[in-house]
């Protein structure tokens, strides 16, 4: 039991917090934001016909479609630079071979002409033409003998097949497009890769190393993601985003073990909260720096990706101040002496005895299994069946409920609100900052409303936003009301902001918070490593899907999300516990 004179926000504490979400969580919002997530691409409407197949390989739709692509990328800037970057190096790649091989035909065909032009050594009766002697005169005759080149024949046809060899070679925009979906797809493959390995590397390494151990590979990231013009290689840009999706799904599970294990119980919501707020403000970031008058520019853009150096030395600077979790060193480790001084920085006083007591006893139920958990003992176990679920059912629901949707139509909100096309993207900025706004917001909320009503609130706002949003989008493509369609964007991005103020006070922080309290240290790495595993797939899979989403259901898009987001909320009403002011031992029995 804790004593009330405790000073919760002491020096440790808030330093290590601090520490710990700006050289992790800050840096996972900052690499989802614009540099990771083109929003604008899912704006195309794609021309398929029934047959997907047929449109996809269709050469003429696919031919639309990317010219809709690079209408797009105009109004885009870091990406636009980027994949100009991987036009420009494989162009050179493909001159370089072309220019080789043209050099190798021009010395054969030198070669060919002195000894064997005026040679009488081939004759009609013992050489194939490929060129049929019905062709005007000036089209070269190629003349082979046993298999093997013997002669050009014809006015200036050294020059007319060393030409048709040595043509300049262009990149196709697929191919361009093809290897940007790679960039973008493989910092959520490896988050997913992640996420399923960091319950194990949080139980075997601690809390603290831990994260000091991935924040070492986003350093490494963060120098191959600043030299990829330098030595002209766009391989180290694909191979950056593979460590920065790695840090980001390893971190995130490690980041809110740690937080939930180091707050006192009356501020374990709030200290949980800084996690989100972080990753938001790093989503803002990301946009403002993107944007053309700050790094969207085709000389310093490698600086957008170089820039995760700096917070990650900072976090290994700093990281060495900021003690261990407690709970990692007594329950796991046994080692009640450093989990005491641990303890006592964190709390600022010595009466730690209450607190000491109860990880004590979590320790003596835990020694009745000596291996870690598993995701197969979760799901087996009946104790543990239930908050399992619980916890898949709030982050499947984070993913699924439609925040990504909302973020993609916001340009055309603005468009047709008559935003000037030069300011769109500083006004993306300000639905950053109020999702930054909300977040902020919730840090005190968590406390004083608890867990269960914030979260019931925040899926029931989204759920109202959402069906606003589906009517007046679809009046806005509606030609006999165009005249009112600057009225109905208005409309339109009110319901958005109050849809992305509503996910940043509940359901975006919540599931964290719920899912670190349902557990006991035993088992709370583990579920929250297989939680995210799947919140990843799930972000993956919509990732995939959702441009087919859009096109079939056009201004209806948004309706799938409100029947997930009703669904939810009656489910939520039904299982969720509150956990607010609750021990971790308190809230297990009651999940029992």
């Amino acid at each position: 039991m804790e004593v009330h004179n405790h000073t919760y926000y002491t020096f440790t504490l808030v330093f290590s917090v601090a520490v710990i979400v700006f050289g992790n969580s800050f840096l996972y919002g900052y690499n989802t934001g614009v540099i990771n997530n083109p929003a604008k691409l899912t704006k195309i409407r794609f021309p398929f016909g029934r047959s997907l197949f047929h449109g996809i390989f269709h050469q003429k739709i696919i031919s639309k479609v990317l010219e809709k692509i690079n209408k797009i990328l105009k109004q885009r800037n870091l990406e636009r630079v980027i994949r100009k970057f991987y036009d420009k190096i494989l162009s050179e790649r493909n001159r370089e071979t072309s220019d080789s091989h043209c050099n190798y035909t021009k010395i054969a065909l030198s070669n060919t002409s002195d000894q064997l032009h005026t040679s009488d050594k081939y004759s009609s009766s013992n050489a194939s033409e490929i060129f049929s002697s019905s062709k005007p005169f000036n089209t070269p005759k190629v003349v082979f003998h046993n298999r093997k080149l013997t002669a050009v024949v014809g006015i200036n046809s050294s020059d007319y097949l060393t030409n048709s060899i040595c043509r300049e070679y262009k990149t196709d925009d697929l191919t361009i497009e093809i290897l940007w979906s790679a960039t973008v797809a493989i910092f959520v493959l490896f988050g997913m890769i992640g996420s399923m390995f960091s319950g194990q590397i949080a139980n075997r390494f601690g809390r603290k190393k831990g994260l000091t151990m991935i924040t070492i590979l986003m350093l490494i990231a963060g120098i191959l993601g600043g030299i990829p013009v330098l030595i002209g290689s766009f391989e180290v840009i694909i191979i950056h985003r593979a460590l920065v999706g790695l840090h980001s799904g390893i971190c995130l599970s490690i980041i809110s073990l740690y937080l939930a294990e180091i707050s006192p119980t009356k501020i374990r919501g709030s200290v949980i909260s800084c996690n989100p707020l972080l990753v938001t403000i790093g989503i803002l970031w990301s946009e403002i720096i993107g944007v053309k008058q700050i790094i969207g520019r085709s000389d310093i853009w490698p600086w957008g990706f170089a820039f995760n150096a700096f917070p990650a030395f900072i976090f290994i600077l700093c990281i060495q101040c900021c003690p261990e979790s407690p709970r990692f060193l007594l329950i796991n480790k046994g080692l009640k002496d450093e989990a005491k001084t641990a303890l006592i920085k964190l709390r600022g006083h010595i009466d730690v005895q209450g607190e000491l007591d109860e990880m004590i006893a979590e320790e003596e139920n835990n020694k009745k299994s000596s291996e870690p958990f598993t995701i197969k003992q979760l799901m087996l176990s009946k104790e543990l069946r239930k908050p399992m679920l619980i916890a898949l059912f709030l982050f499947v629901v984070q993913q699924l409920s439609g925040i990504n949707a909302v973020m993609s139509y916001s340009s055309f909100m603005y468009e047709n609100a008559g935003v000037p096309e030069n300011v769109t993207d500083w006004v993306v900025c300000g639905t950053g900052a109020i999702n930054v706004l909300g977040n902020i917001a919730n840090i005190p909320l968590m406390e004083k409303l608890g867990r269960r009503p914030l979260i019931i609130f925040s899926t029931t706002g989204m759920a109202v936003a959402f069906v606003v949003l589906t009517v007046f989008h679809t009046l806005q493509y509606d030609d006999s009301l165009k005249d009112f369609r600057s009225t109905f964007a208005i409309i339109s991005i009110i319901a958005m902001h109050v849809f992305v103020v509503s996910f940043a006070v509940g359901l975006g922080p919540v599931p964290f918070a719920v899912t670190c309290e349902m557990f006991q240290q035993e088992s709370r790495a583990a579920a929250l490593s297989f939680a995210l595993t799947v919140n990843w797939a799930c972000n993956f899979t919509l990732v995939l899907i959702f441009r087919f989403m859009q096109k079939s259901l056009q201004s209806y898009v948004y309706i799938p999300f409100i029947v997930i987001l009703i669904l939810s909320t009656i489910l939520m009403y039904v299982t969720v516990p509150e956990t607010k002011n609750k021990s971790f031992e308190e809230i297990t029995n009651k999940l029992k």
